[in-house]
């Protein structure tokens, strides 16, 4: 399942207040096989009458069978033995609401290793609404949908299902542990012809409306899938090599397998081919890397409307959500669709045919799939590109471990499974996958895949199987391995030390403080928990399986020093250093004596995740300063990693001459990825306090785009490239920067006719911000000031581009101007971004403007205040903060998920901290409170914790230290 949560809010604990350890349950009993009948009524929005056929195989003695349902009314339950020929009987079952559990009594004792068929007849959606009971829509898991075309306004009627983690049983009846996988049988009567069903497996018979989907091989309740709407179609074969003899055929003996894409009717097929055409090409891919064949008979992909997720691997029926379908224009810069597409096939393999036994090991489904988008993207891109997918997934794990939590990546404590898709799961696991390959090399990482997935086929999987195999296949100890990266929490954080040690050693010195930072961090928390009765909230989510946190990481870390002798040779020597202690010292010899040593990079391969917190040298001298070997290592080293670990490190060094040396890397460099971080380090250098700094960074960002460049520099770069001088031109906030960037927003020049949405989006947003006042230029005047809203306003109401990318970076940068000195502006845009957030809007402008709504919940201090502040311009805005307080209080009872969680996080924005508590403070905390403990959305609870988490956190801050009250005494 690919997961949009970014969430960057600070909280201490991945564990809240409640959270419990989740066991996998020893079994009494396993499904066998489900037959399902359904009929959606798409007037009422309902499933009645459904009928469920459950073979089931006892594995213990058993009298009765529980199975997880939610909001479903049972009508009766029936039952008859496999070996008798007697009626169905009739059985008696309870339902407990509180448990989600529906109760069948036998009647008898049914004796271990015996099969039973349970009948079941139901309708789903049964729950009490106002106080009063009765079938409504089902609120999970079966999702009906209506919406208009943009084009025709015609009505769009959708049904799909969503299963992961725990909202099949608000549908059928079923065990909703992973680890019980049976084959399924699905028949669903829909009520007009033209309606396609897709379902798991392959189409057995349609006769009228009814389409009949049969999946022989087992998987979990949660992949079960079911899709139904009017879709344009396309179908592929998938063809095997004719010497393609890879083992594991599972059930495929084929020559070929159809693939079969649907999509909405109003994207055009050559747009929506532009996502799917690559499938066959993944499919080869994975085969010929995992050693085993796609496992079933078919595969589709399913874009449908209103899909919260990118994506969700239902067993050969993954469904996607439409707005990863693009156009040309978009296919410019947009590669995330490939993304998606690799990472749900090859779930396929990780989560589908091998599925993890419990959530706790759910990197095994989501650390193998993102690690499979690398694998995929290297194959069809190349190694540089490789790296540069390994360095983002790093940034993304290590951006959550900085401003959120660090947890084990298996980990038992939670309150719910959903909390456990974050950057951990997925992007920490695909790391620790990085690097075990490289540990183990690429042959024994390949066969110890191989032999995972043969062991395992159609079963699950728990970490200490992976791990078995991983020793079996290497033949040696990888304990140690898990237990840092799996069971133990956290990463490296290291200080690196040089000096020189006569002419051709060099000392280093390597420091771990991971352990000191994550001691700090949790005297915090227990400062902020206070007397907590709870227990769970003294769980330790750094704590690991065998108590490894605490002790220092142990790795290879490689470190290489290049040289230039004065032979004018370049060399280079690569030494492996082995990080055990709190501090490593190390000596590495053999460096020529007439050498000159350039640059020194550590682990230029990437093969271990860490933080470098600091690099320096001791007794520099003039050949040996470390700013000068990290523009030697910018513009010389051999890897993309050495380049921009440059390119970063050069943040900490300002200077005329490295300000050069980035513009240089900027155009110069071979990739674009080092482009954009010497972009981004330029950027870094905006301090409002420090004109000369600022300005020479500035100077050298507008260089690419200023008219006299006659070679037209910025229409020759990589479009990302584009995009970050744009956005890091706005980061100066400088009012000269209008002229410069307005040509390029409505491309009235030739050579920007072809400019992508996302630099056009970039260019919108960074308007916004250079219409700020700022410090080293002139104040923009409120006519042109009023000018910049007015045409921001427009391209938000006019532009079409994929996923209204340019209208949300118009939106990003009207949000800047919420704290300008005319009042009037700031009212005219929150009244402006309010109107976006109506549900009649596009959904991408809904999300923009419900996010940058947290700017102007606070734009005055409307805590209170002495009556000569409350003139009327602070009236205006104290009228504007309690209306668009009021928008926001409603967007939580949205019905889309992500409007719901940004409207979470606006509550909590720094910028919405008030200057001491006010009602609206424990009116918006009692509101976020409420979704945390009722809404039916794993994700929006846990962001609505995390909200109200942060708000608790302001109180307790004020409560520290409370104002000191004034009181004025009467003059007699």
């Amino acid at each position: 399942m690919q997961n949009h949560n970014g969430s960057t809010l600070k909280t201490h604990r991945f564990e809240f207040p409640g959270s419990i350890a989740h066991y996998p349950p020893l079994l009494s009993f396993t499904l066998e096989h489900m037959l399902l009948k359904i009929k959606p009524d798409f007037d009422s929005n309902t499933l009645k009458d459904c009928e469920q056929k459950l073979r089931i195989t006892t594995l213990k003695d058993i009298n009765e069978i529980k199975l997880d349902i939610a909001e479903i009314d049972v009508y009766q339950v029936t039952s008859s033995t496999t070996t008798s020929s007697d009626i169905d009987t009739v059985l008696s079952f309870g339902i407990l609401k509180k448990d989600d559990k529906l109760i069948i009594k036998l009647g008898q004792t049914l004796h271990k290793d015996k099969t039973i068929d349970l009948t079941i007849r139901y309708s789903a959606g049964y729950y009490s609404k106002d106080g009063v009971l009765g079938i409504y829509k089902p609120r999970s898991g079966f999702y009906f949908v209506s919406s208009t075309t943009a084009d025709d306004n015609s009505s769009i009627k959708q049904a799909w299902t969503q299963g992961e983690a725990l909202e099949s049983k608000y549908w059928f009846p079923c065990l909703e542990d992973p680890q019980v996988k049976f084959a399924r049988e699905i028949q669903i009567t829909v009520p007009e012809n033209d309606y396609v069903v897709i379902s798991n497996g392959e189409l057995a018979h349609k006769e009228g409306n009814t389409w009949t989907w049969i999946e022989q091989n087992p998987t979990p309740a949660y992949l079960t899938s079911v899709v139904i709407g009017k879709f344009a179609q396309e179908q592929q074969e998938y063809h095997y090599e004719k010497n393609d003899h890879n083992k594991n055929n599972n059930n495929n003996n084929n020559n070929s397998i159809p693939l079969l894409y649907y999509w909405p009717k109003e994207i055009p097929k050559k747009d929506a081919m532009l996502t799917f055409a690559n499938t066959p090409n993944m499919i080869r891919f994975f085969e010929e890397y995992f050693d085993i064949k796609y496992p079933y008979k078919k595969y589709s992909q399913v874009a449908v409307e209103e899909f919260e997720l990118g994506g969700m691997e239902n067993t050969n029926c993954t469904i996607l959500t439409k707005y990863i379908l693009h156009d040309e224009i978009a296919a410019i810069d947009y590669t995330r669709d490939i993304d998606v597409v690799s990472h749900e096939l090859a779930h396929q393999w990780f989560g589908d045919l091998v599925t993890c036994r419990d959530w706790s090991s759910l990197w095994l489904n989501e650390g193998f799939a993102t690690y499979c988008e690398t694998l995929y993207w290297e194959s069809i891109k190349g190694f540089d590109e490789f790296c540069y997918k390994v360095i983002k997934m790093a940034d993304g794990y290590l951006e959550e471990s900085r401003r959120l939590y660090k947890r084990p990546l298996v980990t038992r404590i939670y309150k719910h499974p959903d909390d456990l898709f974050d950057a951990h799961s997925y992007e920490k696991g695909g790391c620790v996958l990085h690097m075990l390959r490289k540990n183990m090399g690429e042959n024994n990482f390949r066969k110890s895949i191989n032999k995972y997935l043969d062991i395992y086929k159609n079963k699950s999987a728990e970490t200490d199987d992976l791990c078995k195999i991983v020793e079996d296949v290497s033949a040696k100890s990888m304990h140690q391995f898990f237990d840092q990266w799996v069971y133990g929490s956290g990463h490296p954080i290291i200080d690196i030390e040089f000096s020189l040690e006569g002419q051709n050693k060099i000392k280093i010195k390597i420091s771990q403080i991971q352990k000191q930072q994550q001691q700090q961090q949790q005297e915090g928390e227990e400062k902020q928990d206070g007397n907590d009765d709870d227990s769970s909230t003294n769980i330790d989510s750094s704590s690991s399986k065998y108590g490894y946190h605490g002790l220092p990481f142990e790795f290879n870390l490689d470190i290489k020093i290049a040289f230039f002798s004065t032979a004018g040779i370049n060399d280079e020597l690569i030494e492996t250093v082995l990080i055990s202690k709190i501090i490593t010292e190390h000596s590495i010899g053999g460096i020529p004596e007439d050498a000159k040593i350039e640059w020194i990079s550590i682990d230029p391969q990437f093969k271990i995740l860490k933080e470098i917190k600091s690099i320096k040298i001791t007794n520099e001298t003039q050949e040996f300063q470390l700013v000068n070997m990290l523009k030697n290592q910018l513009r010389k080293g051999k890897t993309i990693i050495e380049r921009i670990e440059a390119a970063r490190s050069l943040k900490n060094y300002y200077s005329e001459d490295v300000i050069s040396e980035l513009q240089n890397a900027v155009v110069a460099d071979p990739f674009y990825g080092v482009s954009i971080e010497a972009a981004n380090t330029l950027g870094s250098y905006h301090e409002k306090n420090y004109y000369a700094k600022s300005n020479k960074a500035y100077s050298a960002l507008v260089s690419f785009l200023e008219k006299n460049n006659k070679e037209h520099i910025f229409s020759r770069l990589h479009p990302k490239i584009k995009q970050a001088i744009v956005k890091n031109i706005g980061q100066f906030e400088r009012k000269e920067s209008i002229d410069l960037l307005e040509p390029l927003l409505h491309h009235q020049q030739q050579i920007y006719e072809e400019t992508s949405y996302f630099v056009r989006a970039s260019i919108a947003t960074a308007i916004g911000k250079s219409s700020k006042n700022d410090t080293f230029s002139l104040s923009i005047d409120n006519i042109q000031k009023m000018k910049i809203v007015s045409q921001l306003k427009e391209i938000v109401k006019t532009s079409q581009s994929f996923r209204n990318v340019i209208a949300t970076g118009a939106i990003e940068g009207l949000k800047e101007l919420s704290k300008d000195k005319d009042k009037d502006i700031v009212v005219d845009i929150a009244n402006f971004l309010i109107e976006n957030t109506n549900s009649k809007n596009d959904y991408f402008k809904r999300l923009a403007a419900t996010s940058a709504l947290s700017k102007f919940l606070r734009t005055t201090n409307d805590s209170g205040g002495s009556e000569n502040d409350k003139d009327e311009g602070n009236s205006k805005l104290q009228e504007m903060n309690q209306k668009v307080f009021d928008q926001l209080m409603g967007l939580l009872k949205d019905k889309r998920r992500l409007v719901k969680m940004n409207a979470c996080k606006a509550f909590a924005d720094n910028e919405s901290k008030p200057s001491r508590p006010d009602v609206k403070l424990f009116k918006s905390l009692e509101e976020l409170i409420y979704v945390a403990e009722h809404d039916l959305d794993g994700f929006i609870r846990r962001e609505a914790e995390r909200s109200a988490n942060i708000i608790k956190e302001w109180i307790n801050e004020w409560s520290a230290k409370p104002s000191t009250l004034l009181i004025k005494l009467r003059e007699d």
